[in-house]
């Protein structure tokens, strides 16, 4: 059985995305784009 680890290294790479703040009736308020990039160091240790 794989590591929590071994599972969150299969998802290496940059990721693209946003956050999105909406109101309670639904409005989007804010869209905010970001990046995030998983990138292991020490061959994956």
């Amino acid at each position: 059985m794989a590591s929590q680890w071994e599972r969150l290294l299969k998802n290496q790479g940059l990721w693209v995305g946003s956050f999105t703040q909406m109101s309670p009736t639904g409005d989007i308020l804010q869209d905010i784009s970001t990046e995030v990039a998983l990138i292991p160091l020490g061959q994956g240790q």
